[in-house]
């Protein structure tokens, strides 16, 4: 009977473990925590660390409202529409904003010239064109913040992501089109020396 049990070798537990073992898994625990100073304003995310944030869900990613995004502006079509205070809801609510396309036909019943109404068009477009282009930049760099550092690093990366499929629109090539069509118009627009700081009007 004794040779029988000898042949089995029970556990021996013991509370002894590897430190450098079980740091990987602590600071993954830690990173997946709230664990960055953020505020608050009416029980909504305000700021993390003086940053402000515009998610106030800690750990939403935005999955779902940037797939209706690039939904509509590919298909027409809009299969989820992100509420206040999710993610991309203020890139949303900007995408609704109206182009100025009845500028043209205003210009026209006042009695201006074609080339007069064009060189407006265009200073006009280029204006929208930056403010549109800056106001997404401002909001892109706003989506990242969160108080657990797994999530920020997660939605930087889909912020670098989205904000290289993002091309400004108004380059200088363009300004310098405008500034060679419309230069006659005298002060009313730029001066063919305007990027070299050179005016006369």
């Amino acid at each position: 009977m004794r040779n029988f049990f000898s042949k089995f070798t029970f556990l021996k537990w013991s509370w002894e473990f590897d430190i450098l073992k079980t740091l990987p898994y602590l600071f993954l625990f830690i990173s997946l925590l709230p664990i960055l100073p953020y505020e608050k304003e009416e029980g909504k995310l305000s700021s993390v660390l003086g940053k402000k944030a515009s998610v106030e869900n800690f750990y939403e990613l935005g999955i779902k409202s940037l797939d209706s995004l690039f939904g509509l502006y590919i298909t027409g079509k809009e299969s989820y529409i992100p509420k206040q205070g999710e993610a991309f809801y203020e890139l949303y609510k900007l995408g609704e904003q109206p182009l100025p396309v009845g500028q043209r036909k205003f210009l026209q019943s006042k009695g201006y010239e074609k080339q007069l109404i064009d060189c407006f068009v265009l200073r006009d477009m280029f204006l929208y064109s930056y403010f549109f282009d800056s106001e997404t930049r401002y909001l892109l760099n706003n989506y990242p913040t969160s108080p657990v550092p797994t999530i920020w690093l997660v939605r930087l990366i889909i912020k670098e992501v989205i904000s290289q499929n993002i091309y400004p629109s108004a380059r200088f090539k363009g300004l310098n089109i405008m500034i060679d069509k419309c230069s006659k118009y005298g002060d009313r627009f730029m001066q063919p020396g305007y990027l070299q700081d050179k005016y006369d009007y």
